[in-house]
C-alpha cells in the first residue's frame, strides 16, 4: 500500500507540473502577443506570470480560488510597470479596483478614501477585464480568509515578485551545495511570510476592524503553497531546464519534509483504510498520494484498478465497502 501511495504521489506532482506547463504555454502566446512588436519576451516574465498566477489561486482557498486566479490573469504583472506601481498603496488600489470590490463601496475612511482616489486616477489606463463583486464570497467564511485579506496579502507577493526577484530565491533554494530540507523549507517560509500591513492587518473587510492584529496568511496556508505550488513550479522548472540537482532536491523536500496536513478527505481515509494500516501521512508526498487515491480511485469506485482495494478485498471480502460521508 506504501509503494502504490508513492506511485501515486508522483503522479500527482507530475499532473500538477502538466497543469502549469499547459498555462505557460498559453502564456507564452497571450504575452508574447502583446510585447512582441517592442521587444523579445524574456521567459522569466513567464515564470514570474505562473508563480503570480497559482499562488492566487491558492490564496483563494476553495471558495475563491477561481476570482483569485482570474484576477491574477486579468492584471497581468506587465500591468505594473514603473516603480510608482511597486508600493503596497499602489499595487491594492489596482488590485481592488480590477477585483471590483470597490463598485459601490460606501465606506469612508483615509485608508479606502486613498485606494478609491489611486484607482480612479489610473484605472482609465488598465485594459484588464473587471471582475464583479458578486462573484466573491464572504458567506461562511473566517475573516482570515476573505477574499479582501488574501488579495492584501497578494499585494506583497507582487511586489516580492516584480523587486525582490522571489522566483531566482525561490529556485536557488533547491541550487544550494549544502541543501537540506528543513533549511530549504525554513527559507521558503520567511520568503512567503507576510508583513505587518498598517491598515489590513486590523480590518477584515473595508471598515471593518479586527479585535487584535493578526497576520495576513497563516503558517498553515504558507505550507499548502509551498506544496501545492512551489514543489510542481520547481519541479517544472527543473524538467524544462534539465536540472537534475534541482529535481533532486525538490523530490527530495517532497518525500522528506514532516508536515501534519489536515482536511476532511485525509481525516476521512485514514478512519477507513490507513490508519489499521498503520499509515500516517507525515509527508507533502503521503499526504498527495492519499488525496489521488480518494479523488481518482475512491471516488470513481475503480477498487479492481487499485492495489489498495484489491488487497482489501482480498482480505475482507467483497462485501467491505469504505463508507463516504
Amino acid at each position: 500500500m506504501n509503494s502504490f501511495l508513492l506511485k501515486l504521489s508522483v503522479d500527482r506532482l507530475k499532473m500538477k507540473s502538466n497543469r502549469l506547463k499547459e498555462r505557460f504555454k498559453e502564456l507564452e502566446t497571450e504575452l508574447s502577443g502583446k510585447v512582441a512588436a517592442k521587444s523579445s519576451l524574456k521567459k522569466s516574465d513567464l515564470w514570474n506570470q505562473l508563480l503570480y498566477e497559482f499562488i492566487f489561486e491558492a490564496l483563494g482557498y476553495s471558495k475563491n480560488k477561481e476570482q483569485m486566479l482570474k484576477l491574477a490573469q486579468s492584471l497581468k504583472l506587465s500591468a505594473f510597470n514603473g516603480s510608482v506601481y511597486y508600493e503596497l498603496i499602489n499595487l491594492q488600489a489596482l488590485l481592488f479596483g480590477c477585483s471590483g470590490l470597490l463598485f459601490d463601496l460606501r465606506v469612508k475612511d483615509n485608508y479606502v478614501n486613498q485606494i478609491k482616489s489611486i484607482w480612479n486616477e489610473w484605472k482609465g489606463n488598465v485594459t484588464s477585464e473587471k471582475l464583479i463583486r458578486a462573484g466573491w464570497k464572504f458567506f461562511r467564511l473566517r475573516p482570515q480568509n476573505f477574499p479582501t485579506i488574501r488579495i492584501a496579502y497578494g499585494s506583497q507577493l507582487i511586489n516580492k515578485i516584480i523587486s525582490a526577484g522571489l522566483l531566482k530565491n525561490i529556485i536557488l533554494q533547491f541550487k544550494d551545495n549544502n541543501f537540506t530540507v528543513k533549511d530549504c523549507y525554513r527559507n521558503l517560509s520567511e520568503m512567503l511570510a507576510p508583513k505587518y500591513d498598517r491598515y489590513w492587518s486590523e480590518h477584515y473587510n473595508f471598515g471593518k476592524k479586527t479585535e487584535k492584529p493578526y497576520n495576513l496568511l497563516g503558517k498553515e496556508r504558507i505550507n499548502d503553497i509551498i506544496v501545492n505550488v512551489l514543489v510542481p513550479l520547481v519541479y517544472l522548472y527543473s524538467e524544462v531546464f534539465s536540472d537534475d540537482e534541482i529535481r533532486k532536491n525538490i523530490l527530495g523536500m517532497y518525500s522528506e519534509l514532516r508536515i501534519n496536513p489536515k482536511n476532511s478527505v485525509l481525516n476521512l481515509m485514514s478512519s477507513q483504510l490507513l490508519d489499521e494500516k498503520g499509515i500516517e501521512i507525515k509527508t507533502p508526498a503521503a499526504e498527495q498520494g492519499v488525496i489521488q487515491l480518494y479523488n481518482f480511485y475512491c471516488m470513481r469506485e475503480r477498487c479492481n484498478e487499485c492495489k489498495c482495494g484489491k488487497s482489501i478485498v482480498k482480505e475482507a471480502g467483497f462485501n467491505y465497502q469504505i463508507i463516504f460521508y
